[in-house]
């Protein structure tokens, strides 16, 4: 995932708003990280303020939806020399281990359903259908 997200064609924001209910993001979150994506994208500086007004929200609300970002691993905030970095590619790292997680929760909730081990075919098309499905639709399927 990593190496995709750094392709000019990898629409961020749009991820974003597809993944956000994985992430347990609150709207305000989603909408802090999809601005800072946005100003990320643009070369615009970033500061509170900016992020109020595009936000139609207090300092103090984006404030606290930054801090539990960063509390999550889903931003980091650094310093360059002439400016603030709001760098958001935790949130993408985060993704990929819960993706991970899923799989093998799921897997492990199949082997014991069945009995058994699953085979590699198996655990071939499981792994397809979580990239079609809904975890919780295979887990009423099954």
């Amino acid at each position: 995932m990593n190496q995709l997200l750094h392709k000019r064609y990898f629409n961020r924001k749009n991820w974003i708003l597809e993944e956000n209910y994985r992430l347990d993001l609150t709207a305000l979150e989603t909408l802090v990280l999809l601005n800072i994506e946005h100003f990320n994208e643009f070369n615009l500086a970033i500061d509170l303020n900016q992020l109020s007004n595009a936000c139609n929200t207090s300092t103090n609300e984006i404030d606290k939806a930054i801090t539990q970002l960063i509390y999550n691993g889903y931003l980091k905030i650094e310093m360059t020399q002439d400016n603030v970095v709001y760098n958001t590619d935790g949130l993408y790292d985060k993704a990929t281990h819960i993706d991970q997680e899923v799989t093998s929760d799921i897997l492990e909730i199949f082997e014991g359903e069945f009995k058994r081990p699953l085979s590699t075919n198996e655990i071939d098309k499981i792994n397809y259908w979580l990239s079609q499905l809904d975890h919780a639709f295979l887990i009423h399927a099954l």
